[in-house]
This record gives C-alpha cells, sequence and structure tokens, in this order.
C-alpha cells in the first residue's frame, strides 16, 4: 500500500451520511479540514485517568474537533432563511486555537457536532483511493 505524506492545510467536503441520498442542491455541505499533528496530539489528550482508568472526555474532544476542523458550511439556514456562518472568538485557546462562537456552535445539532467531529478526526487518516475521489 503507497502511503502518502498529509498536508494539515487540506479542506475538504463533508455531507452528512443522512443527506447522502438526499438531491445534491438540498445537501448540507460541511467544509473541514485535516489535523495536524499538534492538533491531533491535543484531541488525544482530551483522555483523563479518573478511578483509575482512563476515560474520553467526549464533549471537550468533539468542541475541539470542531474549533479547529470546521472551517465552513454552505446550505445551512437558520428557521428564518438566514444563512448560519462559521464565525470564531478572537480569543485563542491553548494558544493557537480560536473557538467557534457559541452561536455558531448551539445552531449545530448535536449529533450532527458528533459526526462531525468524527469526521474531522478521521480525515487525517485520509488514503491514496480518497485524495484520487
Amino acid at each position: 500500500m503507497k502511503i502518502l505524506a498529509l498536508n494539515p492545510n487540506t479542506e475538504f467536503d463533508y455531507v452528512l451520511e443522512s443527506q447522502r441520498d438526499d438531491k445534491k442542491q438540498d445537501q448540507i455541505i460541511w467544509k473541514l479540514k485535516m489535523l495536524s499533528a499538534k492538533e491531533d496530539e491535543l484531541l488525544d489528550n482530551a483522555w483523563s485517568l479518573m478511578d483509575g482508568e482512563m476515560k474520553l472526555n467526549l464533549g471537550t474532544q468533539t468542541r475541539l474537533a470542531l474549533d479547529i476542523g470546521l472551517v465552513g458550511v454552505e446550505n445551512f439556514f437558520y428557521a428564518d432563511g438566514t444563512p448560519v456562518t462559521i464565525e470564531r472568538s478572537t480569543r485563542k485557546m491553548h494558544g493557537f486555537v480560536r473557538q467557534l462562537t457559541d452561536e455558531t456552535l448551539s445552531a449545530i445539532p448535536k449529533e450532527v457536532r458528533g459526526e462531525l467531529a468524527k469526521a474531522i478526526m478521521e480525515g487525517s487518516q485520509i488514503g491514496e483511493e480518497d485524495v484520487k475521489n
């Protein structure tokens, strides 16, 4: 198997599993980016030791993945027809991560946030076939 070098600045489009059979014009296109080694390590550190066992702080990991890897969205609207835009706060977390605003994060349903976070974390495992497609 051929292994390719990864570019953490690579962005990719993602369509939710529940929308993949919908007409293209009805699909929400989430703009995600691959993680750098530093960003990946930060997500790995969302684990903590509790009662002698390693436990995943899933909320922390999901939030960090979205803060780092969600860069845009197309065809996503509020009920009044206003498009949702991805906005970030001016303050930095961990010295380099600009958090999504609460308004932006709250606009995304919880189950969607989880799927997007997973796609961001798995995006750094993209293979040669994925690059071709």
